[in-house]
């Protein structure tokens, strides 16, 4: 993982140890009971993520996600919850780097999924106040540039 993130040094050695740890977990496991191998390894990859969202690590965090959602064997069903989760955690990675539109989609789903569910209304609230400052600095610089060829 790359640098610049807001969290300290120590939020980064907790994410590597959660990813080492989830790693020798899958290993012990996976040749002996196939399933509990792979709800480990989504588990892990959740965990994964919620660490790189703590360490500012957007695209990172997004990854673990696709990662954790690629393993769902019931993403509609009896994996529902864990799908909500991976969805609003890429979703929040996805706002944070400015992908509004891969958000929204995201946080579309994830309400579909679970309508009630406070989390994923708060970020879809976040969302578009995100979206409309983007749109109003947006209008503001085509607006200076206006103001700047009419010199």
């Amino acid at each position: 993982l790359q640098g610049g993130g807001g969290a300290p040094a120590a939020g980064r050695h907790i994410l590597h140890y959660t990813v080492l740890y989830c790693t020798i977990l899958y290993l012990t496991v996976r040749d002996y009971r196939e399933e509990e191998a792979r709800q480990l390894l989504v588990a892990c990859r959740l965990n994964e993520a919620a660490c790189c969202l703590r360490c500012d690590e957007w695209a990172a965090a997004a990854a673990a996600c696709d990662a954790a959602v690629s393993r769902l064997s019931d993403p509609l069903g009896a994996e529902a919850e864990a799908n909500v989760k991976a969805l609003f955690r890429r979703a929040k990675a996805r706002s944070r780097s400015s992908d509004f539109g891969a958000a929204r989609r995201d946080l579309r789903e994830a309400a579909r999924l679970a309508p009630t569910n406070r989390e994923v209304r708060e970020l879809w609230s976040e969302l578009r106040q995100a979206e409309e400052r983007r749109e109003a600095g947006g209008k503001a610089l085509l607006a200076k540039m206006g103001a700047a060829g009419g010199r």
